[in-house]
Formats: structure tokens, sequence, C-alpha cells
């Protein structure tokens, strides 16, 4: 029995056409310490077969050969601790490199990052859709959850055609920088499509082959990230969980560059897939069965439920309060990402950078902060004192005296 298994790429010297060159050669690892190429004579040695084999590009991190042949040696003793091994490690580098608005962000990106490696257990699994201006750190989230989400691809040079392919062959979590094309309905229809079916598992697309004129079908089931300036059509920002991004003001944070000495992201790679083969089984109990886990509504309870069989599964090793903030946020965002547009976001945002003391505050102070978060001119243009004096008003504050710099808001 293969029970939990993984295909992982080891890089073995390979002849191809009379010349020798390092591939990516893919092996089998199981849950019950087996450990084997995927070669034909392989497969029907072990009566195994695999329709569709990975494809892997040298250079990346994976699973690495030593701690393979450590984890099948040892039958997986120590056993993985997900809490002191995983999540921290993780949790503390987001922490470390980027300033989050929202003090949960970060639990609910590692919960995610640790969630690629348990896909097969999911129904569904919820897209990050981070959204902020230039100079926010999206990018700066996609190149950590490139170098440590299970078989990550960055998109800006495939086409959809590769994506397709790449995702049912590996399985891969995508990662979409700058997705302005997403959102309108009428641009980029191939990678639209993709993203509207692979939110869930058993929904494949079907494309026609150009050459043979063929209809071939994908199975595009897998985690995904998006990173943009605009906001998403409603189609595709229901399967997203959102992360607002903010410019830091916090130089140490913001000067940390992603690299391959930032931290040992191979020594976090292989806790990472450990995680996957020895913990896997238990995350299912939980999602098949845990109340509080499946305690959200429908299209919530599909978003964040893996997330929060995630943090719950944390608490059978260690007492943690992750479970509980990320639950508390599930049940707190819905209501705010629809409630608030970007500019009332903004308006919040800057509140919260100049407000120190109980006093009246100028129209144009806050007016004038706003730069920071909003870039389009002509966008700042059309936020007149009124319309930011109205926005004021709608969160409850009261004017204040009107004094040189004009009109101002007691907060």
């Amino acid at each position: 029995s293969l029970e939990g298994h993984v295909i992982v790429p080891i890089p073995r010297p390979t002849e191809v056409k009379g010349r020798w060159n390092v591939l990516n050669e893919p092996h089998m690892v199981t849950s019950n310490f087996q450990f084997w190429p995927l070669s034909q004579q392989e497969q029907r040695d072990k009566g195994t077969y695999v329709q569709n084999l990975p494809n892997y590009p040298i250079g990346k991190e994976y699973w690495s050969e030593d701690d393979i042949k450590s984890f099948i040696e040892s039958k997986g003793f120590p056993k993985i601790d997900p809490y002191v091994d995983v999540f921290e490690p993780i949790c503390n580098l987001l922490e470390q490199s980027i300033d989050f608005h929202n003090s949960t962000d970060s639990l609910l990106l590692t919960a995610w990052i640790m969630g690629t490696y348990l896909q097969p257990i999911f129904d569904a699994y919820p897209y990050i859709f981070l959204s902020g201006t230039r100079g926010s750190g999206k990018t700066k989230v996609l190149e950590i959850v490139s170098r440590l989400a299970f078989n990550a691809e960055m998109t800006s040079n495939s086409t959809p055609s590769a994506v397709f392919r790449v995702i049912q062959a590996n399985s891969s979590t995508l990662l979409i920088d700058e997705g302005e094309m997403l959102s309108s309905r009428e641009d980029s229809p191939e990678m639209r499509l993709i993203l509207n079916a692979g939110y869930k598992r058993n929904n494949p697309v079907s494309r026609t082959n150009k050459d043979t004129h063929q209809v071939e079908w994908f199975n595009v089931f897998s985690p995904k990230m998006i990173a943009a300036i605009n906001p998403l059509d409603q189609t595709l920002k229901s399967r997203c969980l959102q992360i607002v991004m903010v410019r830091t003001s916090n130089k140490e944070k913001g000067n940390i560059r992603i690299n391959d000495t930032t931290v040992s992201w191979q020594s976090i790679k292989d806790s990472l897939y450990r995680y996957g083969l020895q913990c896997m089984s238990e995350v299912k109990a939980i999602v098949d069965r845990d109340e509080d886990v499946n305690s959200l509504q429908c299209r919530q309870n599909e978003l964040w439920s893996p997330l929060l069989a995630v943090a719950k599964h944390l608490n059978l090793y260690v007492s943690s309060t992750v479970f509980d903030s990320l639950l508390t946020r599930a049940l707190f965002q819905d209501q705010e990402e629809e409630g608030l547009d970007d500019w009332h976001k903004a308006i919040l945002y800057v509140l919260g950078d100049i407000v120190t003391i109980s006093r009246d505050y100028p129209i144009r102070e806050i007016k004038l902060r706003l730069t920071k978060y909003i870039e389009d001119q002509k966008e700042l243009e059309r936020m007149t004192s009124r319309w930011i004096g109205a926005a004021l008003a709608r969160f409850g504050l009261t004017r204040g005296q009107r004094d040189e710099n004009g009109n101002t808001y007691r907060i």
C-alpha cells in the first residue's frame, strides 16, 4: 500500500542524445517509508502507475535526498512537531520580513503554506488575494511563498497552456504577481477559466488540442495566490481570502531582501515535506469530524475549514492561540471586506498612522497622507475634502472646531 505519498524530484546525471546533463528524476516517497524512482520498470515492479509524471525545473528547493534517506532509515523518528518545526519558523520569517497591517496576517499565511502540503485531503482550498498599492510588500510575500509552498510556480512568464499542464502534472501552488488582468471578466479568459475552476476538487476543465482537434481534460485544482493593485471581479474574489498590504514605515523590515541566505530554506522545506506525510491523516480526521472547524456556513466554511483544521491540529502538540485567532478573523472578515471599499480602508489606515491622542484632526492633514495608500492621482482628486468629511461622519466621528486649516473632525 502506498498510503500517504509524495512525488519528489531527485537530481541525477542523465544521458540525453549522447550528452550528459543533470535532470530531476521523479521519486516516490511514502508515509510507510518506501522510496523508489518512478521509472517504468519500477512502476511495473511495484504495481503502480502514475498517469502524469511531474516535470520539475532544476535549481529549486524540494525535499533533500539526505533528509529523505534519514526519514526512511529512522522510520520517521523523531516525528515532526508541526508547531515547533514548521509553523514557528515560517511565521517568524514572515513577521520579521513583512510589516503586516493585520496582526493575524502572518498566522493566516503560515497556515496556508502548510496546507499546500495537505491538498489531497481537502475538497476545496482558498486562494489568497494580496491587495495593496505598489511598494506595499506583495511581491516580497510571493517571493517567500515561492520558496516554501508545495511545488510553487510563478506565472509571470507562463502561457495559459503551460499553466494547465503544470498544475495537472505537479499539483503546483500557482503564484500570480501583478494580477491586474484578472480585474475584468473580458481579460485573460483562459487564465480566468483555470482560476474559476481550480478552487475545488473534481472540477476539470476542457481544452481543444490545436494539433489533434481532440478535447483534453485538465485537473486544475491547486492552491493559488494572487497579488494585484486593482480589486478582483466578484466571482474570483468569492474564492479568496484577502490580505490588505500597506507600505511600511519600518525601514528595518522594508530593507530585508529575500534571497538564498535569508534563512535555511532547505531545512524548512524538509520539515514541510515530513509534515505533509506524517500529519496528513491527523489533519484529515479534524477536517471530517471537528465541529469547531466546520462551524461556519456555506462558502465561508469552504474557504476557512482547511486553514482552521491546520491550526486546530497544532493544539495536539502545543497549547496555541492560532486556531482562536483565525476563527475570530473568519467570523468578521467577510463583513469587513464587503462593507468597506479601498477608499474607506485608506482613510482608516491614515487614521491609524496619525491618531496618537484625542483631538481635532484637520481633513487637510488626512488628505495629504492618503498619497501613502492611494497612488492614482485621478482617484486622489476625486477624494475631495467634502467626501472625506462625509466618510468620517459615516464612521461615527463628529465635526470639530474649524481652524486655519479648514474643517476638522474629533478623533
